[in-house]
């Protein structure tokens, strides 16, 4: 309402600039994929480097250029992702390094392509983990049906930690 970023997978996070500039996000205990799985903080890194890896070819990984080396990272076939600014401590701490004192940086992490992915089921099931019998959510809906060029329908995530939707959408 008043353009403030508000916490949501994220519990909370803090700035500091000394020695470096790092955002620590602390993320909320109760997140869960629609699987009913915890939300780890290693699910952001893994999406993040996936939109960071010229392999993916992502026309979205310049919006993940204030971690500090992912625009090095980005130029490099087959480089080190260990390079990158950011590592998950534990399962709700990410730590991000970025390459200079931004103060935007929440709001950028608010867009869609900073959401997590689930590595293992996109590793497993390559070709058809976006299909609604296989795609995990984070968000208030899933995915109940989808027909390409023609509609989806989405009902209400039961695992989802926030306000509850009380009805199924279909769009055309």
């Amino acid at each position: 309402e008043k353009g403030e970023v508000l916490p949501a997978l994220a519990q909370s996070w803090k700035f500091t600039e000394k020695p470096l500039p790092v955002y620590e996000f602390t993320l909320n205990p109760a997140a869960r994929w629609s699987d009913g799985r915890q939300v780890w903080a290693q699910d952001f890194v893994d999406a993040w480097t996936r939109v960071l890896d010229p392999k993916f070819a992502s026309p979205y990984a310049h919006c993940l250029f204030d971690i500090s080396n992912a625009q090095k990272f980005h130029a490099m076939a087959g480089g080190n992702p260990s390079i990158l600014g950011m590592k998950a401590d534990g399962c709700s701490r990410l730590t991000v390094s970025v390459e200079k004192s931004i103060s935007y940086f929440p709001q950028l992490a608010a867009h869609w392509v900073f959401f997590p992915i689930r590595k293992e089921l996109i590793e497993k099931l390559p070709f058809v983990w976006t299909r609604p019998e296989h795609l995990v959510v984070t968000g208030p809906y899933r995915l109940k049906e989808w027909k390409i060029d023609t509609y989806y329908q989405l009902t209400p995530n039961p695992e989802y930690f926030g306000e509850k939707p009380k009805n199924t959408l279909r769009a055309i």
